[in-house]
């Protein structure tokens, strides 16, 4: 089982709202260390060092060598919409969280980084409204090295798989 955790998958829960209303506080999820390649819109575990739970989940949105503009709550991928059927975009708003303009900002995705995302990028997708998910408009682009693992399956209730 140890072997299995350090070097195949790992159980995690869920802490907090950044990825509302697709993954929930108090659920679970496990992902898979030995995946090399990741996709748009993959799900994954990253670590960021500056935050006090350095351990967080989020979605890729920029792959390595891709420029991503935010543009009045529309992604654009080297010029070209992104479209995000996971979330409902007049519910939950996509804002630039640095600099003097919320509503335009750019970013240029390093090779071998990852620009991520939470799902709950305003916080509304919540009824208590929380505060916006800390994400790669805060931190920056995440190196590859610092991605731990790929989400492959969630479950609705933490509570039914800690038990003691």
């Amino acid at each position: 089982v140890t072997v299995l955790n350090v070097f195949f998958i790992s159980f995690s829960p869920i802490s907090g709202t950044s990825m509302e209303p697709n993954y929930h506080d108090d659920e679970a999820v496990v992902f898979a260390h030995f995946t090399v390649t990741y996709k748009r819109f993959d799900v994954v575990i990253v670590y960021v060092e500056q935050q006090s739970e350095p351990y967080l989940i989020k979605r890729i949105i920029g792959l390595p060598g891709e420029t991503v503009l935010i543009d009045d709550n529309e992604i654009y991928i080297d010029g070209v919409l992104l479209e995000q059927s996971f979330i409902d975009q007049d519910e939950i708003k996509t804002y630039c969280v640095t600099g003097h303009n919320i509503n335009y900002c750019s970013f240029m995705v390093p090779d071998n980084s990852y620009f991520v995302l939470g799902d709950n990028r305003d916080g509304n997708a919540i009824d208590t409204p929380s505060g916006y998910s800390i994400d790669s408009r805060t931190f920056g682009s995440v190196p590859i090295e610092d991605i731990y693992g790929k989400v492959i399956l969630q479950f609705k209730d933490y509570n039914l798989l800690n038990q003691e």
